[in-house]
């Protein structure tokens, strides 16, 4: 991927230029549970996200400056079973079940792809349990299983020990199983502007913000990794 062009963005992109549009919504682990490429692109600062490391665990990066990196470029939407859509440049990699990252011009319809489940409450009435002053909980779940979350942010603050980043706790939930992002449909769709960012050490994240369904009072909201990078 090439970030260290001196233009900022481009009617021509590499190779190397795997990029979504702007209006994709990027799964951020600073308490906005989703923002637009764009929107992160316009406020020109880093971000934490979630990503995957080399076993697959769920983990938490910075991704680092997103930008614009072409302008009205071709574009592939792919559709999900549920109803969610992402659009693409071709070459942008998903990741299936067996752990191998292909590339949205190598999909087939029925492809399942990882997914992170994160759950935003519903009623605000609500009270939302917290045993950390000014810290607030969320429901996650990733590929059918729980985590520890605790566990998750303190190997991130480890990780970034001289950087002062706000990340929201959260807990997990009793979702066993996801259906909602199976691959439906791929096509090419027309011409956007088309952004990335790269995501430190492991140079994945999670897209999509999809609503599913309601589960014990929250919105299910579905997520897919993504690789942006060639190795």
């Amino acid at each position: 991927m090439n970030l260290t062009t001196k233009n900022n963005c481009s009617n021509q992109l590499t190779g190397d230029d795997l990029c979504i549009a702007g209006d994709t919504l990027v799964a951020v682990a600073d308490g906005r549970y989703c923002v637009t490429i764009q929107e992160l692109a316009e406020i020109k600062s880093s971000v934490p996200v979630y990503c995957l490391d080399e076993y697959d665990n769920l983990r938490i990066r910075m991704m680092r400056k997103p930008k614009k990196m072409g302008k009205k470029q071709p574009v592939y939407k792919v559709t999900f079973s549920g109803g969610g859509i992402i659009k693409t440049t071709k070459n942008l990699k998903f990741k299936l079940p067996g752990g191998k990252y292909t590339e949205v011009k190598d999909l087939l319809t029925d492809d399942k792809v990882k997914t992170l489940a994160r759950y935003k409450l519903i009623d605000k009435d609500m009270v939302v349990n917290s045993d950390k002053q000014g810290i607030a909980y969320t429901l996650n779940s990733y590929n059918g299983k729980d985590f520890n979350h605790s566990k998750l942010i303190d190997e991130y603050i480890e990780a970034y020990v001289d950087e002062v980043v706000d990340v929201f706790y959260t807990k997990s939930t009793n979702e066993t199983y996801i259906d909602d992002c199976i691959i439906k449909e791929i096509k090419l769709c027309g011409v956007e502007d088309v952004y990335s960012g790269i995501v430190d050490v492991y140079r994945n994240y999670f897209i999509g913000g999809f609503n599913s369904k309601e589960v014990d009072g929250y919105q299910q909201i579905l997520f897919v990794n993504i690789k942006n990078y060639i190795d």
